[in-house]
């Protein structure tokens, strides 16, 4: 049977997170896309790793004086987009922000030319906020609903249920 793990840490701390914001920036510049994506230890990542291999992350600054948690960016393998691994990850995120109740809300934001990012911000439910020349920024509310859970392997079952059949 697979492994899967939801992971929050500081970056500096996952080799393993540097070389995959190294493979989101090479994939930016081939789109054409800003990649200013910050690779520096006083950022935080969330990522969803199979087997030890992270498949998805976020890259975040909480500023709990602003009670908002700044997304500076995310990024998904392409072999495994598609496959709802970015959603949970943002489920997860979501839900551990709220349960800490430190945060007001979420900004993030996404390249004018990113369509499947602006899809999944819409689906979330994040609101434009903000039009810049490249870019929107968004913001969504963290505050607590109540419904929030803790993170126990069983969270995570129905995702890989959905994997385990590509792993050969």
């Amino acid at each position: 049977m697979a492994d899967i793990s939801f992971t929050m840490d500081r970056i500096g701390n996952a080799p393993e997170i540097q070389e995959l914001v190294g493979q989101y920036k090479r994939e930016m510049v081939r789109r054409n896309m800003d990649s200013g994506w910050p690779n520096d230890d006083i950022y935080h990542f969330a990522a969803i790793y199979l087997n030890g291999e992270p498949l998805s992350m976020v890259c975040f600054a909480p500023i709990v004086a602003h009670k908002t948690v700044y997304i500076t960016g995310a990024y998904t393998r392409p072999s495994w987009r598609r496959l709802g691994i970015y959603e949970t990850l943002m489920r997860e995120c979501i839900n551990q922000w709220r349960a800490e109740g430190c945060y007001d809300q979420l900004r993030s934001g996404f390249n004018k030319k990113n369509h499947i990012s602006r899809l999944l911000q819409e689906k979330r439910g994040a609101v434009v906020a903000e039009e810049k020349e490249n870019a929107f920024r968004t913001t969504f509310s963290l505050k607590p609903t109540g419904e929030e859970w803790e993170l126990k392997p069983e969270c995570l079952k129905p995702l890989l249920d959905r994997l385990e059949p590509l792993l050969g």
